[in-house]
């Protein structure tokens, strides 16, 4: 369907409770993608938005934190 606008996917990733699952992949990818860069350039810094969903479940918190680590 070509690209998907954040507005349209995420309130239905919210709906359907697909937004922790893809929050994690996104975070697992960025980590595996992005480490070498910010190990060559520290000054760059990601941020990335959760989801209060995301945030009100422990378990899913502590997902992120070990992928993190």
């Amino acid at each position: 369907y070509g690209i998907v606008r954040p507005d349209v996917f995420i309130p239905i990733a919210e709906e359907t409770g697909l937004i922790c699952p893809i929050t994690q992949w996104l975070v697992e990818r960025l980590s595996k993608d992005l480490t070498p860069i910010m190990e060559r350039y520290p000054e760059i810094y990601v941020a990335i938005n959760f989801a209060p969903m995301m945030l009100s479940e422990e378990e899913s918190l502590h997902q992120i934190a070990g992928i993190l680590k």
